[in-house]
């Protein structure tokens, strides 16, 4: 949960940057989708194991289906990491968290409680 909670600290940034509630920082921007792309490739060795955590948001659909989960955690990996080699301008920001965001919601939408 802590590894989700950071990749969704590292996406508000993003958020914020392109909504203009911050300024726009090219440094910034691609350091917090390299933030993404790493802690996203954290994410398979942290769903190893079965958890039964009352806290967690996740379903235990993940471990039945555990390579297409995978597969949608590499998703992200790859749309942080092309962000994170894109944005260098505030005009570039869309397409970057289109592509996070549509892989952040590809497996929320199978592998997350509502």
């Amino acid at each position: 949960m802590h590894v989700m909670g950071q990749i969704g600290a590292a996406t508000e940034v993003l958020g914020k940057m392109a909504k203009g509630e911050t300024p726009f920082d090219a440094n910034v921007a691609q350091a917090s989708a390299a933030e993404i792309a790493r802690l996203s490739g954290e994410i398979d060795a942290l769903f190893t194991a079965e958890e039964t955590d009352p806290k967690s948001e996740a379903l235990p659909k993940i471990w039945v289906s555990f390579s297409d989960f995978s597969a949608k955690s590499k998703s992200l990996q790859e749309a942080a990491t092309e962000a994170a080699n894109g944005v260098s301008s505030p005009d570039d920001l869309p397409s970057a968290l289109q592509g996070i965001g549509a892989a952040c919601q590809s497996c929320h939408k199978v592998y997350r409680k509502p």
